[in-house]
């Protein structure tokens, strides 16, 4: 009996063996780190639009602050889009500090104001170094304006450029500080 039982518990003890070894173990997990939880994405912050990046010539002119009498007639004119996408054009720009020196009865006359405002623009672009002792332009009113140059300082007649080759990406503003009337409009 003693025999018996040694053989049982043998054969229990490979048995429980073998079936020990003919299982499959299933791996131990391996913590890992929980799932990320859903969180919100923020908002990206507006961006403030880079100084040093051009821009077309009407919107130059309005970051430039000074220009509203003369963008209100670009506007009127339903010349917004030429100056905008069009070019490349040169515009000497009057300020809004020129436009106030001009007679009630002129600013009241949008076909007279259409083309004063023509005869401020140029096909192609002139920044001021590229004018050299007198230079002759056509105006998009097809009259002709004559720039000289003095040293370092471009004038047209007699009217000096204050500010001069302010860029964009269709062309050039140069500053003057008085509304030119066309020799067209003179007579």
């Amino acid at each position: 009996m003693y025999l018996f039982r040694w053989t049982v518990v043998y054969t229990l003890l490979i048995g429980v063996l073998l079936l020990g070894c003919n299982s499959r173990e299933t791996p131990t997990p391996v913590p890992t780190q929980p799932p990320p939880t859903a969180t919100a994405v923020p908002e990206p912050e507006p961006v403030e639009p880079d100084p040093t990046e051009l821009a077309d010539l009407v919107s130059t002119a309005q970051n430039q602050g000074t220009f509203s009498t003369l963008l209100g007639i670009v506007e009127e004119a339903n010349l917004v889009e030429k100056l905008s996408t069009a070019g490349p054009y040169t515009l000497f720009a009057p300020t809004d500090a020129a436009f106030a020196n001009l007679p009630e009865t002129t600013l009241d006359d949008s076909d007279l104001l259409y083309e004063i405002l023509l005869y401020h623009v140029v096909e192609g672009t002139y920044k001021s170094e590229a004018i050299q002792g007198e230079t002759a332009l056509t105006t998009l009113l097809d009259d002709e304006m004559v720039l000289t140059r003095d040293g370092d300082a471009v004038q047209i007649g007699d009217v000096p450029l204050t500010a001069t080759d302010i860029e964009a990406t269709n062309g050039v503003i140069h500053v003057i500080d008085t509304v030119l009337i066309p020799p067209s409009l003179e007579d």
